[in-house]
């Protein structure tokens, strides 16, 4: 849908510029407003907004269903690494705890990968850092498009502290 926006952009401005042009020659109140154009394009934005929140609702009830659903035997690699199985105690309640939370103006520093392995399902997360606050990750699922560069969620743990 935000492809919809980008379409709609040229035939807004030049029907904007239409509509100065004509409020400028013949007043207020005769120049004809391009409702079509300007509702076109915000309905755009506004399903595109709607959409990347609802893929990312549904990416992070997801990943929260196979992370409470985890049980017996299972592997857990971070950047491609085993992780011993003494550190599953505090990274799965860690990233069992991704909620939505408001945005503080910071952005992403280091990404972390992780994957988790149970029979033949797999998980796979990316954590960033935050820019201000160390302990506080970003998590985006990469399976899907628009959430792997949009944010499902954020956990805040030391647990991934020691990963690069």
């Amino acid at each position: 849908m935000a492809f919809t926006a980008f379409v709609a952009l040229p035939f807004l401005i030049v029907n904007w510029i239409r509509f100065m042009v004509e409020r400028a020659s013949k007043g207020k109140q005769l120049a004809k407003f391009p409702y079509k154009s300007v509702g076109f394009f915000i309905v755009s934005i506004i399903v595109a907004v709607i959409l990347v929140q609802v893929s990312a609702s549904l990416a992070r009830e997801k990943a929260l269903n196979y992370l409470n659903r985890l049980s017996g035997d299972y592997k857990l690699k971070i950047n491609d690494q085993s992780v011993p199985e003494n550190e599953y105690s505090q990274i799965i309640p860690a990233l069992s705890s991704i909620a939505d939370q408001l945005a503080h103006h910071s952005h992403t520093t280091t990404r972390i990968r992780v994957e988790i392995e149970s029979g033949n399902r797999v998980l796979r997360l990316e954590l960033g850092r935050d820019s201000d606050r160390p302990q506080e990750y970003w998590v985006f699922y990469p399976d899907y498009g628009v959430t792997s560069d949009n944010e499902i969620g954020r956990i805040t743990t030391h647990a991934f502290d020691k990963y690069k």
